[in-house]
């Protein structure tokens, strides 16, 4: 884990001081400050580490045997995979949970993945794989009524022609509910399970090759919290977002992020936010208001595992496609805020984007994140002569 993973930063445990105004200068200062020691402790202690272990640093989130290796963990029992072409035919039914009876044909094997990841024909990463993202509906199933269900068998034949045409034949789904074992765990077997399967959810939703489908649209049944409300589901929204190639952009096997909760193209094209900083599911930063069904899961679980996941994904990343996504200075500027991370990085393509001399600045100023880039396209953005120079 990350310098630093383990405890709060100042900015969630500081009181407040004098009236509005004031107050949220003093924690966007603070807010700031905090991530920028953050990003420096974890710096120190990448550069420490001996050089063939910075090489490897943040593999696991762009080499493909690594999310393979994660999902055979515990001798492939810890996580079910279910067929994308079984799923599309169960129109009317809900999500299975895992455990409950299945056809022998309703699941598929890494090693089935394996081989229709080689025969195919993408050429930019993308895995016949795709992770689900979706609130539960109710807390004792999160389809009660297949909703769900109904928006991804949807999404698939709508797909499927497009995934043929990369010679892909078949894919794996993963799901929370369909994939790890649920409460209650009767066994200590079931248990173990579990926690190995947990293990690498991360990449589920982070690694590069991945794709992952959000279902955004509707709230639950208990509280009415939107998937936009819900801790959980916007950590995986934010993991999705790092280091995913642009659906806009035309270097791309298909779009990698799909949000089902939209209509028509709105499902692509939507506005992608601004890379994530490190400490973002600390309170008092951009995801820091969000609810969880365990109070303590802020602090406890995922702010830490946020700050520790984009500290080794950014890490070892070594190409951003971030091109063509109306991106401003402030959306920039953030990206320049965790560059500095990204010590691996060759090429960056922010190309066809709406930034000027402000975010050309920041670029320039995020201590020489760019020094062993051999390719940046800042193409078609709005620099002057100030960014320039």
């Amino acid at each position: 884990m990350g310098c630093g993973a383990s405890k709060s930063p100042r900015s969630a445990q500081r009181p407040d001081r004098g009236g509005p105004p004031a107050r949220q200068l003093i924690a966007a200062i603070d807010v700031a400050r905090d991530t920028h020691a953050a990003i420096a402790a974890e710096l120190a202690r990448v550069k420490a580490l001996p050089a063939e272990e910075q090489s490897l640093l943040g593999n696991k989130y762009t080499d493909p045997e690594e999310l393979w290796r994660a999902l055979e963990a515990g001798g492939g029992d810890a996580t079910t995979i279910l067929r994308a072409s079984w799923f599309k035919k169960q129109r009317g039914g809900r999500l299975p949970k895992r455990g409950e009876p299945l056809p022998p044909e309703a699941t598929i094997t890494v090693a089935e993945l394996r081989a229709i990841a080689k025969a195919s024909r993408c050429t930019y990463g993308a895995l016949p794989v795709i992770s689900l993202s979706h609130f539960w509906r109710t807390k004792e199933h999160p389809d009660p009524d297949g909703e769900t269900m109904e928006l991804v068998i949807t999404a698939l034949e709508q797909h499927w022609t497009y995934f043929e045409l990369f010679g892909v034949t078949d894919l794996g789904i993963i799901i929370d509910w369909s994939a790890l074992w649920q409460a209650p765990r009767e066994t200590q077997a079931k248990i173990e399970a579990f926690k190995v399967g947990l293990k690498g959810i991360n990449l589920w939703y982070a690694h590069q090759g991945t794709t992952v489908w959000l279902i955004t649209a509707g709230a639950d049944r208990v509280k009415r919290l939107t998937y936009w409300d819900k801790g959980w589901t916007s950590f995986e929204f934010a993991l999705a977002m790092l280091i995913k190639p642009a659906n806009t952009s035309i270097m791309k096997d298909w779009p990698q992020v799909v949000d089902l909760g939209k209509e028509g193209d709105a499902q692509i094209k939507f506005a992608r936010p601004a890379l994530s900083e490190p400490l973002a599911f600390f309170g008092g930063h951009a995801y820091g208001n969000k609810t969880y069904t365990n109070g303590a899961d802020r602090d406890a679980i995922v702010a830490p595992k946020f700050q520790e996941t984009v500290f080794q994904v950014m890490g070892g990343v070594k190409e951003l496609n971030l091109g063509n996504l109306n991106w401003g200075d402030a959306e920039i500027k953030a990206l320049a805020v965790v560059l500095p991370l990204c010590r691996q990085l060759t090429k960056l393509q922010v190309h066809g984007n709406s930034f000027g001399d402000a975010g050309m600045i920041a670029l320039a100023g995020a201590s020489g994140a760019l020094a062993q880039c051999t390719y940046i396209d800042l193409s078609m953005n709005q620099i002057g002569d100030a960014g320039l120079s």
